[in-house]
């Protein structure tokens, strides 16, 4: 696995880009690379401490590839989804400009480190402010009333972005 390059963002969170067998070059955390290398697995996501929703998790992406993010603290990533446990790491990956969908979740676990609204806010301001165009968004939530002000939040969104369009 040949590294092409180690860098970090304003945050200090380190990212190697890094040659993986059949998926090409990758961006990951350090601790995914190394967990990559020294402990083979065939899913380095089964490692406990990868398992640990507080650690950083790897940029899931190749350089010229999209994704769909699935973010939820509970339920199963469906195939072809990249699983997120916190908002902040989907905005990251929003960022990026490389994200074709996201399905969100309300209830994280944790309310202090966000919610799934917290994406679609963060979303909405982008739109209005930024010009940042939106993926394909998706609720998923079982809590009705979180539910529900989340798809109020995406009809806002679509109605931004179709002003914009104009």
């Amino acid at each position: 696995m040949p590294v092409e390059s180690v860098t970090h963002d304003v945050s200090f969170r380190w990212t190697v880009r890094i040659g993986l067998p059949g998926k090409g070059i990758v961006d990951m955390t350090l601790l995914d690379a190394w967990i990559r290398v020294f402990w083979p697995k065939k899913d380095a996501d089964d490692h406990p401490d990868v398992r640990d929703k507080s650690l950083p998790r790897p940029l899931p992406f190749t350089v010229a590839s999209t994704m769909k993010i699935f973010l939820d603290d509970e339920r199963v990533t469906p195939e072809g989804w990249v699983r997120a446990y916190w908002p902040d790491e989907v905005i990251a990956l929003l960022e990026t400009g490389r994200v074709e969908a996201v399905s969100l979740d309300h209830d994280l676990g944790d309310d202090s480190r966000g919610t799934g609204y917290d994406v679609i806010r963060w979303i909405e301001e982008a739109v209005a402010l930024r010009g940042f165009v939106p993926p394909l968004i998706l609720v998923h939530s079982a809590n009705p009333a979180a539910a529900a002000r989340m798809q109020a939040g995406i009809a806002a969104i679509a109605n931004l972005a179709n002003q914009k369009e104009k």
